[in-house]
């Protein structure tokens, strides 16, 4: 009798140590994996690199911040599968780019870049909550991350980008070539498993205008596009210190625009805001170079003809 209530006493003993171990060491679940999709990094590479700072939300002093915020760079990415998005994302910091990438193949995945330039600035305004929405080709708020999208969603075509006004910075101007420095590029997946990081390389989109003139003293000179891009107004002080940027969408196919040619005609206004046209010209647009305009403001004020000689990657020269 003695020896059954020992081994009883033990088999008690046994099972409250086994309940009491169980109790203060909780088994961990094995962590939650979603197979469909996979995030990785995107770095940029191609004709793109890294100038400027990220920016964030609208402070208290809205006006201040605002001019800054117009500098800031957006990247617009989109993961695409056939004709459908399936996930975009509008950013301001290259580092802070992660994508959700679906598991089936083919994926695409594409990136848009548009920097301020010469310009005012890309167009925005604000969102019920406090954040950037960039109207098209955007046409989504600032949220540095990728979110699912609608199948009809994605990045609009690059011209008549909107561009803030500088006469009037509550509204914008929208011609065909936009005063903005643009960027594109995408990347197809066609076979399984994922880098944890993606380069893509991106196209430079744009051509660039740099006013070299002799005998302008006073008054302004004035560059006009016939409507096709913003119409230039240059002081003696700034006409030669910038080089003027601006973006063709068709340079997302081509490297030189013959199927149009853009009309300029440079003029110049007098103090006393009579007008003297120094010449016309049609230019065919090459990406990536930058036109050289060569203008002397004859004394008598006449007329000059406008010779083209065809000469970032490289320079092209128009003298006036």
């Amino acid at each position: 009798m003695r020896s059954k209530l020992f081994l009883l006493a033990c088999v008690l003993v046994t099972i409250f140590s086994c309940k009491k171990s169980n109790e203060s060491t909780p088994v961990t679940p094995p962590p939650v994996s979603n197979s469909s999709t996979t995030e990785v990094q995107l770095k940029l590479g191609g004709d793109f690199s890294i100038t400027e700072s990220p920016l964030g939300r609208r402070s208290k002093n809205a006006d201040q911040h605002a001019r800054t915020l117009n500098d800031s760079t957006i990247y617009a990415v989109e993961v695409r599968q056939g004709n459908n998005t399936v996930y975009r994302g509008v950013f301001n910091s290259p580092d802070s780019i992660f994508v959700q990438v679906p598991a089936s193949r083919p994926v695409s995945i594409g990136v848009t870049v548009i920097r301020r330039g010469s310009g005012a600035g890309l167009y925005y305004s604000w969102d019920d909550n406090g954040r950037q929405y960039f109207p098209d080709p955007i046409r989504a708020s600032l949220l540095n991350r990728m979110e699912p999208a609608n199948a009809d969603d994605g990045t609009g075509t690059l011209a008549y980008i909107p561009v803030f006004d500088p006469a009037d910075t509550t509204t914008f101007t929208q011609t065909q070539i936009s005063e903005v420095d643009a960027y594109s590029g995408s990347v197809t997946l066609s076979s399984a498993g994922m880098p944890p990081v993606i380069t893509i390389p991106v196209k430079r989109l744009t051509f660039g205008f740099r006013y070299n003139v002799s005998g302008f003293t006073s008054g302004r000179l004035i560059a006009d596009f016939n409507g096709m891009m913003p119409a230039k107004y240059l002081t003696p002080s700034d006409a030669a210190s910038t080089n003027y940027i601006y973006t063709a969408a068709d340079f997302y196919w081509v490297d030189t625009i013959l199927e149009y040619a853009v009309d300029m005609t440079l003029k110049w206004e007098k103090p006393n805001a009579s007008v003297v046209v120094l010449g016309t010209t049609k230019l065919n647009l090459k990406r990536n170079v930058l036109i050289n305009v060569n203008v002397t403001i004859p004394a008598d004020g006449a007329a000059v003809s406008i010779p083209l000689d065809n000469s970032w990657i490289s320079t092209e020269d128009v003298n006036l």
